[in-house]
């Protein structure tokens, strides 16, 4: 299919087994929103996302979207007691929805009937559209089956039944948190630019990053480097927090494609990589989680 960029850009190179698109903008032109968007659009692929994964399972805010006020207080008490942050609790979806682009939640419990009009669904529909939905769960009394088919049809992390357990809504929270994380983390791409070439590169390609002095080497899987202007701290901000770890002042890697690690390395597509003993913890812990 033809299309008409908006400006003149050419297309280096698509690589399908990689996933990564390799593209150069005219000399002289600057990287814009409007560019961003453009890539998005033309090589049919998804916005670009800075993954910023610093998601705290037990410090996560949630968004508590119920009508009955006895039952919000008690999800409330259970949320903080366990150290999660209520941003606030919403009787209504127009209230819920103010309160959703103040607070920007993590999670949100979503009572299907609510006062009003509009119910639980709804409001459902309003975090699908929004450019980063977040994981909801869906509380009820009533379960009938052409209620459940439109629940369904929302794609909810989890549903439960009233009157609430404690158990089980701790437990329904952490797995869809963790669900959401893991999936975001692993659709993610990233913007890489290395001279006039930018690389949209999906970061589960990412086997590891190297500082270089004012640059950072990355390494993919398919043996392709590229080298980036930059600092490592800056380029980690924009990758998953618990999927990439600096265990070395000069080396980040991707604690997914670790085969091995002893006293002072670890390895990577059987690269030996220092640790430092200062970051040794952090990795281990960051592994057994991640395997568990």
């Amino acid at each position: 299919m033809q299309m008409e960029p908006p400006f003149a850009c050419v297309l280096k190179s698509i690589d399908p087994a990689a996933k990564i698109t390799v593209f150069s903008l005219p000399k002289g032109y600057q990287k814009t929103d409007r560019f961003c968007k453009f890539t998005a659009i033309y090589f049919c692929c998804a916005p670009i996302l800075f993954a910023q994964s610093t998601l705290v399972m037990k410090s996560a805010k949630v968004l508590i979207v119920e009508d009955e006020l006895l039952i919000a207080g008690s999800i409330r008490r259970y949320l903080e007691q366990q150290g999660y942050e209520v941003v606030g609790t919403a009787t209504s979806v127009a209230t819920a929805q103010r309160l959703y682009e103040n607070a920007r939640p993590d999670l949100a419990l979503l009572d299907i009937r609510l006062q009003g009009e509009k119910s639980g669904l709804d409001m459902a529909r309003f975090i699908q559209q929004q450019a980063r939905p977040i994981p909801f769960i869906f509380l009820t009394s009533q379960f009938d089956k052409q209620t459940l088919e439109a629940a369904k049809s929302t794609y909810p992390a989890g549903y439960l039944s009233k009157p609430i357990q404690r158990a089980s809504l701790l437990s329904t929270i952490e797995i869809a948190l963790h669900n959401h994380e893991r999936s975001s983390s692993m659709d993610a791409d990233i913007k890489l630019v290395e001279r006039s070439k930018h690389y949209i590169v999906p970061v589960s390609e990412i086997l590891y990053l190297q500082s270089e002095h004012i640059y950072v080497r990355v390494y993919l899987r398919t043996g392709q480097e590229i080298l980036q202007r930059g600092s490592l701290g800056d380029l980690l901000r924009q990758l998953p927090g618990k999927q990439f770890l600096q265990v070395h002042r000069s080396f980040v890697v991707n604690t997914r494609m670790v085969s091995r690690y002893d006293q002072d390395f670890l390895f990577v597509d059987e690269v030996a990589i220092p640790v430092s003993r200062s970051r040794k913890k952090a990795l281990e812990r960051v592994i057994t989680q991640d395997r568990s």
